[in-house]
């Protein structure tokens, strides 16, 4: 039996792992929260397992970075539940980083034998997702082949942490094998070079972050340098075969990085997404908007003439501080702190021979920085896989670096303490039951986002909701359905008792809806056709389409409908300049809808406006009649220069 538990823990373990890592990645596509909801479980799975060890992650209390992160991720919780403007975008980010804790748990228990197998896994699924690069950029002819996690900068990142703490092992190893070296070196140039056709200039920052730790450690420790410059040479290479292929080379992709873009800009720029998140930061400067919450506000926030989407700041420490407020980044600043801290120690010159822990925690290290650095212009922190393998590494290195000073020690008291044995299998239970139940809600979610009708996906959604209230799908979806009900009902007086009763019902739906997602503008469109169903005072109408039109101002056929109830309403003026704030904002719909809100914005200027402005629309009318006539919808800019 111990030897089939052996066996277990050796190759089955390490199995699980990556199995929940390619799940989370296959998953990626649609966010779907039924596959996340599996890799959660295998680990969740793992960890407990070991969880009935505590000789094996006794010592974790005297982890600082651990504890830093637990206390980060309970500031985050706390921020969750009481404060957050939307609750269930803040609960599915916080699992992510729970997860990310899970595995910091995981790679701190694991034994080196079960760590080598784990990076000899990642190593293969490494090489798979090499080869499918290559498939997407020749065969798909896809220009920045982004893999399996639909981010070609976080592609290039996963990719270079898979492949660095094999190449430091090798680097700072005094015991040359050449087969090994140079397979590790092979290995590394096809990573490249497929790293490079990605075209992500921040993964060099990784790339560089290990290039210099390794020319400190070498020249501390005075350790051959040969290995290490074979490695350099093979990842050099890559990148220059790479540059033969792209379209834009490597070294005038950075030369853009000092470029600053213009507000008229309608292409990517990190400026378009800092300075919108800054602001959110003043608007809510002590507390914050909750976690997870970045891209609801940013239709809000965001340059009028900018295609970004802005589901992410790209930059993890400003969007910290906006979602977390001081607090939450402090927090997390105090977690990097321990991490440099660990790594500060590793490069130390030590006399003798370097240990062969210090070589693990130090090729293990390297990467994790090299991230925290990088994520400085996106979002790893955010993104489920990297949270994996980012906790693994830091817990195996941290779990080296205790046994390396001392620290850790292998206390088997509390084995057979009773306490233990029966808080052990509470929370077993617990977690488990949490696990299916989630499982349930998780997997109603997924079916109400693929089903096709109204009654269908409330079906779902209500069972959904059953365990997770914080999602308002239920009632929007139900509100929006009695809604269009509600329309096709006849008006007249016998059953003005019964459209009353259907009225009282969407309204209370919607409202409940609105009170968990506030920030939903689709549940603002639905209060307002509910109202004008039921021929509501004009101030309760008027007033959602203020609230509606601050959360999201690009709705341009919103503007239409509002500017017709308030011209109804004898707010002439009023409708005319709401419209003219419509103008010189990127707009996205059907050509129609664009020449609609262009002749009524004229009609509207010829008896109320200037006659000059009425010559600006008039121009503006042919040419868009003359985009219909290419194409029913697409992109569009109203600009009062012309």
């Amino acid at each position: 039996m111990k030897k089939i538990i052996d066996l277990y823990g050796a190759f089955v373990e390490p199995l699980i792992i990556i199995t929940a890592l390619i799940i989370v990645m296959l998953g990626q596509n649609e966010i779907n929260l039924f596959f996340y909801w599996i890799s959660f479980g295998l680990l969740l799975g793992i960890g407990l397992w070991r969880l009935r060890k505590p000789e094996l992650y006794f010592s974790l209390a005297k982890d600082k970075a651990f504890l830093t992160y637990s206390v980060f991720i309970l500031w985050a919780f706390i921020s969750t539940m009481y404060w957050s403007v939307v609750k269930v975008n803040s609960i599915i980010t916080i699992v992510t980083f729970l997860i990310g804790l899970l595995s910091y748990f995981i790679g701190f228990t694991d034994d080196s034998k079960k760590s080598l197998n784990v990076q000899k896994l990642l190593l293969i699924l490494g090489s798979g997702l090499v080869a499918y690069t290559y498939y997407q950029y020749f065969i798909l002819e896809i220009p920045r082949p982004m893999g399996l996690l639909l981010n070609w900068n976080t592609h290039a990142a996963f990719l270079a942490m898979i492949v660095l703490p094999w190449v430091v092992r090798y680097a700072v190893n005094t015991k040359i094998n050449l087969v090994k070296t140079y397979s590790i070196c092979i290995i590394a140039l096809f990573i490249a070079f497929a790293m490079g056709l990605t075209q992500s200039r921040g993964a060099l920052l990784i790339l560089a972050t290990c290039a210099f730790c390794l020319f400190i450690i070498i020249r501390r420790q005075h350790l051959p340098y040969k290995q290490s410059l074979f490695f350099l040479l093979a990842i050099i290479l890559g990148y220059m075969v790479s540059s033969f292929f792209v379209d834009q080379t490597l070294v005038q992709r950075i030369s853009t990085i000092a470029e600053v873009q213009t507000y008229t800009a309608t292409d990517a720029g990190r400026h378009l997404l800092w300075l919108p998140a800054w602001q959110m930061y003043l608007d809510r400067p002590f507390l914050g908007w909750g976690l997870g919450t970045y891209s609801v506000l940013f239709k809000q926030y965001k340059a009028p003439l900018t295609n970004e989407l802005g589901h992410y700041a790209h930059n993890d420490y400003l969007q910290f501080l906006l979602e977390l407020g001081p607090v939450g980044l402090l927090l997390f600043l105090a977690f990097v702190f321990f991490i440099v801290q660990k790594l500060y120690y590793v490069l130390q010159k030590q006399e003798g021979i370097f240990s062969a822990y210090k070589t693990e925690a130090l090729a293990l290290l390297i990467p994790c920085i090299g991230m925290l650095i990088h994520t400085f212009f996106t979002f790893h922190l955010y993104h489920l896989s990297m949270q994996i393998i980012f906790g693994y590494y830091l817990g195996q290195a941290s779990k080296c670096l205790q046994v390396e000073q001392g620290i850790w020690v292998n206390n088997s008291a509390l084995k057979a303490n009773k306490n233990f044995l029966w808080l052990y299998r509470t929370l077993c239970f617990g977690l488990i039951l949490v696990v299916i139940i989630s499982g349930f809600s998780a997997y109603h979610q997924v079916k109400g986002q693929k089903a096709n009708t109204y009654p269908e996906k409330i079906d779902h959604y209500l069972k959904a909701s059953l365990f997770f209230t914080a999602s308002d799908r239920y009632e929007a979806l139900s509100a929006r359905y009695t809604a269009i009900q509600l329309k096709n009902m006849p008006v007249n007086a016998e059953n003005s008792g019964q459209r009353q009763q259907v009225a009282a019902y969407a309204l209370n739906a919607v409202n409940r809806a609105i009170e968990k997602t506030p920030l939903d503008a689709q549940n603002y469109i639905t209060k307002i056709d509910i109202l004008l169903s039921m021929h509501a005072e004009y101030s309760e109408i008027r007033a959602q389409y203020v609230k509606l039109l601050t959360i999201n101002p690009y709705l341009i056929d919103v503007r239409y409908h509002y500017a017709q109830l308030l011209d109804v309403n004898g707010q002439h003026q009023q409708a005319l300049a709401m419209m003219w704030e419509g103008w010189g904002r990127i707009n996205k719909g059907t050509y129609q809808k664009a020449l609609d809100y262009l002749l009524f914005q004229l009609e509207l200027n010829n008896k109320y406006g200037k006659p000059e402005d009425s010559l600006i629309i008039e121009q503006l009318i042919p040419q868009m009649e003359q985009l219909m006539k290419d194409k029913k919808s697409g992109q569009y800019v109203f600009f009062k220069s012309n």
